[in-house]
């Protein structure tokens, strides 16, 4: 995961420098970086989401043994919501800047409850181990996907701001 983390933190950082000049002026252009990022995050994410996918349990018996085994299954069930995890981190700041935070502190809300009551009904309903990690990667996708959902609606449908207003420091220098 650190590796995944290293990538995606360097990739925001370039994408909040780049989307915050093009966010108040050039919508366009922002919905283009927004997707291109996305893309490119979801496409170098494809390789090692399809290793895990493949062969996680006989990697981890091989490399850790093979009691490691079904930590390499359990690696396997939740590849798809760090691939999914990656993309989010790489955009995460989005709805921050366009000045969404009721849309953030929404989606943190719907997510914390939704893995909370995937933790907590999944053992009270007798769920197995391995089926309670398989919904909390599904909760877990899901809400990766609705938030860059709303990132990309934040973007295409942003407010108009009429208390801003270009500053030029020439216009107001005096000769």
């Amino acid at each position: 995961q650190a590796p995944m983390i290293l990538v995606a933190q360097s990739t925001s950082q370039v994408y909040a420098v780049q989307a915050a000049q093009l966010g108040t002026t050039d919508p366009h252009g922002l919905k283009r970086l927004f997707l291109k990022i996305i893309r490119s995050s979801l496409l170098y994410g494809l390789a090692p989401l399809a290793v895990f996918c493949a062969f996680a349990p006989e990697l981890f018996a091989r490399v850790f043994g093979e009691p490691w085994r079904a930590a390499g299954q359990y690696a396997r069930i939740l590849a798809p919501a760090y691939y999914l995890c990656f993309s989010h981190q790489c955009t995460m700041m989005t709805l921050a800047m366009l000045e969404r935070q009721s849309w953030q502190a929404g989606w943190d809300t719907l997510r914390l409850l939704a893995v909370v009551f995937v933790l907590v009904l999944c053992p009270i309903a007798g769920v197995s181990f391995e089926r309670t990690l398989v919904a909390l990667a599904a909760v877990s996708c899901l809400s990766y996907a609705a938030n860059l959902l709303l990132c990309y609606l934040a973007i295409t449908h942003q407010r108009t701001r009429p208390d801003v207003v270009d500053f030029n420091p020439q216009e107001i220098m005096v000769d």
